[in-house]
């Protein structure tokens, strides 16, 4: 289902004991939202590829990925990060992401390939404190570099998801998509929302080959949310 009721509009309880708000609560959906966050900004250029820098083509794909991701799933809200030049702050876009309470966070990054078939990299973020015995207690409050444990086990559903998907045999003759990683990967840190990394490997034909299989990798988690 493209739509999904965000619990955070109304108190499920005070709606139950007012049939008004009981039917506010249930009319008042949100499309399901994912945010592009396009590695580097205006302070960074980012990695060396061929023929430019990873500041700029993270941005035309994700805003080819935008495009298309209208097109295949229009009721779709889908948000670019950045702006071309705009300076980011850290932890910006995660401030970003949280304030808005998007469905999915997407990171995407580039390197210059130099093997023969490229690579695709999948990153959910995990760091020591997952293994801390937590405070269960209600008002227990957790430091940023610990909201990914809020959606651990969604993220690491929805990561499965699309690397089942990548793995695909039509795939395999354009390039390798390996098993997920979980790692302290700092552009997903202090994000509370489902968070993934996508690293590829470009080589000179650019990112036109990664559009379709990442489009269609996420049909199954749009509808499933």
């Amino acid at each position: 289902m493209l739509f999904k009721l965000k619990k955070t509009i109304i108190s499920l309880m005070v709606s139950l004991s007012n049939p008004w708000l009981l039917l506010l609560h249930t009319s008042l959906i949100l499309p399901f939202t994912i945010m592009l966050d396009p590695a580097g900004n205006g302070k960074n250029i980012g990695r060396s590829l061929h023929d430019n820098f990873e500041r700029g083509a993270t941005l035309q794909f994700a805003q080819e990925l935008q495009k298309q991701l209208k097109i295949y799933y229009p009721q779709v809200n889908v948000i670019i990060s950045r702006s071309s030049g705009q300076k980011l702050e850290k932890l910006q876009s995660a401030s970003f992401a949280n304030r808005l309470n998007v469905d999915l966070f997407l990171n995407l990054g580039f390197y210059k390939e130099h093997n023969v078939k490229p690579n695709l990299f999948l990153y959910q973020f995990k760091n020591q404190s997952f293994f801390a015995n937590h405070n269960q207690d209600f008002l227990h409050f957790y430091p940023y570099h610990q909201a990914f444990v809020f959606n651990y086990d969604k993220t690491k559903h929805i990561i499965g998801l699309m690397q089942k998907h990548l793995q695909h045999p039509d795939y395999k003759h354009y390039f390798t998509c390996h098993q997920s990683l979980e790692i302290p990967f700092k552009p997903l840190s202090g994000i509370i929302s489902p968070a993934i990394g996508i690293e590829i490997g470009l080589k000179h034909n650019g990112y036109e080959p990664y559009i379709m299989p990442i489009i269609h990798s996420l049909a199954e988690v749009i509808y499933e949310l």
